[in-house]
């Protein structure tokens, strides 16, 4: 199968030009592509497409870098304050249940709601799976070594990646759920578990949400006032506002 050859940064400015984006800068051009790979940020020029495959009048090399830009600091932002919530809530989790239930109370298949200890099966199976791929770390070893492979639950957590953890406070028992929620905040356990489901997912798109401007005036300089930032995929869109509300409510008390 034949692949492109790569193109010069001087070519693919001129690429841009050809289609219509306006470039009044052109050594800031060739510094921009030379940051960014130009297949990355053609997404971002894709809002401005017209139905010919040119760019719409007025569309300009900067004006979409600076959406690059915004969208990768919101990016950074969120999985920052997602890292302090999923550190908060598994602490939560792993000193309620232990002290209910002992250190490896959490293997133990009878201390799940009874409609959950297939998936609980399950659950426990991948974290021997995550055991075994990262035997090599320091206190994985070191649990291996001198306390035959058993993991208190605070330490297990530090295995549990986001959806392992929503995982395991679905299938506790609704009494335990609403003990944990309590403790985290004032919600209900129910919703509990849709704001953690929601901050994984957020977790796993974020890398790929795909952006429609509607309207995007200097925002650098004028703050946010008069940007309108619409997520084309509805589902993404439910997710990161329901997320965004948790991280909100949660983010004075971290």
């Amino acid at each position: 199968m034949n692949t492109k050859e790569p193109e010069l940064f001087c070519r693919q400015v001129n690429k841009l030009i050809e289609h219509g984006c306006e470039i009044t800068d052109y050594e800031q051009a060739i510094m921009i592509l030379n940051k960014i790979n130009y297949y990355k940020l053609s997404a971002y020029f894709l809002p401005f497409r017209d139905n010919d495959g040119n760019y719409k009048q007025g569309t300009t090399l900067l004006q979409v870098y600076k959406i690059y830009e915004f969208d990768r600091k919101l990016s950074a932002f969120l999985y920052g304050i997602i890292q302090k919530i999923e550190v908060f809530v598994k602490t939560q989790i792993a000193y309620y249940h232990s002290n209910k239930y002992g250190a490896l109370g959490y293997l133990d298949h009878s201390n799940v709601a009874d409609k959950m200890i297939e998936k609980h099966k399950k659950l426990i199976d991948n974290f021997n799976t995550e055991v075994k791929r990262n035997k090599e770390l320091p206190f994985v070893k070191h649990h291996i070594d001198n306390y035959d492979g058993k993991f208190p639950l605070w330490v297990a957590v530090e295995l549990f990646t986001l959806g392992n953890t929503s995982q395991f406070y679905s299938q506790m028992k609704t009494a335990d759920k609403k003990v944990i929620a309590r403790s985290i905040s004032y919600i209900t356990q129910t919703k509990q578990n849709v704001h953690i489901r929601s901050l994984k997912a957020v977790c796993g798109v974020l890398p790929h949400l795909e952006i429609n401007v509607l309207t995007l005036e200097e925002f650098i300089i004028q703050g946010l006032n008069g940007f309108r930032l619409c997520l084309t995929r509805k589902n993404t869109r439910r997710m990161l506002v329901d997320a965004i509300l948790f991280i909100f409510t949660h983010i004075y008390t971290l």
